[in-house]
């Protein structure tokens, strides 16, 4: 296996960029070099996702520590949605009656790599791209659960999840995405500028097969809004800025405003916009 990552914490070590690459147990250390211990797969994973789209978080003060059978706290509220559902449950009961559950981990760096090479390549289209693809998502979500919630279960509250969740309402005009042709997984070139002509494909179409992959894969759930700050961010670095990765349709609309308020702050160039 080769690692892009490495990280200490705690005596633990984390290799590889994809899940399941492993944890592992610093045994001993000298000379430069780890011996490395595997570590079994925590049980009670610190967020998890429900079959029904919802995200919880663990309780440890309710749990007297972990404990065998851990509380887990749900957000947005149940009794909003489902009348009779306690907001806080022990892990058991999620698992026995709102399976399957899937714990949210880091997003594979094979699909992070994916999804910037076609937002790159997607050029000025790149977030009006986006947005389509998150405008699919979200009818996709309420189609199976009822309600969005799925695209920010992995973080629901914090502001991002919140933005996101405003931002997929938007509904991008088709023609503002180009439909360009999305290259063999991974051959597609950050820097590219592909003639759009003889396409067999669109990005919006392959942009919105990972981000369901992220949230409807049946091994983990991604955060969502987070994670795709950070990508976006570095696709307008690559870009050279903001404009030269909207339209000046997205520059002028107030979904243009709410979009760069949640893809722009992980970009060195937010502070050139007045934000800094």
């Amino acid at each position: 296996m080769t690692a892009n990552k490495v990280s200490v914490r705690g005596g633990r070590v984390w290799l590889g960029p994809n899940v399941g690459d492993g944890q592992y147990e610093v045994a001993a250390q000298g000379a430069g070099a780890w011996l490395l211990e595997p570590v079994p797969a925590d049980p009670f994973p610190y967020r998890l996702v429900d079959g029904n789209g919802y995200g919880w978080l663990i309780q440890p003060k309710l749990s007297d520590g972990v404990g065998p059978d851990p509380m887990y706290m749900v957000f947005p509220r149940l009794e909003d949605q489902e009348p009779g559902s306690p907001d806080i449950q022990p892990h058991s009961r999620i698992v026995a009656e709102r399976g399957p559950v899937r714990p949210v981990a880091p997003a594979p760096a094979d699909d992070c790599e994916r999804l910037e090479g076609l937002l790159a390549y997607a050029r000025t289209q790149a977030v009006g791209t986006l947005l389509f693809a998150l405008h699919m998502l979200r009818e996709e979500c309420v189609r199976v659960d009822g309600h969005p919630q799925r695209m920010t279960a992995g973080r629901p509250g914090s502001w991002e999840s919140s933005d996101l969740l405003d931002l997929s309402q938007a509904c991008i005009p088709a023609a503002e995405v180009v439909q360009r042709s999305a290259l063999p997984f991974g051959a597609v070139n950050p820097q590219g500028e592909h003639d759009a002509d003889g396409v067999v494909g669109s990005v919006v179409e392959e942009v919105y097969k990972v981000l369901h992959r992220w949230v409807f894969g049946p091994d983990f759930h991604v955060e969502l809004a987070e994670t795709l700050a950070h990508l976006v961010g570095r696709v307008i670095d690559g870009r050279g800025g903001w404009d030269e990765a909207t339209t000046l349709f997205i520059q002028d609309s107030e979904v243009g405003d709410k979009a760069e308020k949640l893809l722009l702050y992980t970009s060195r160039y937010y502070s050139y916009v007045g934000h800094g």
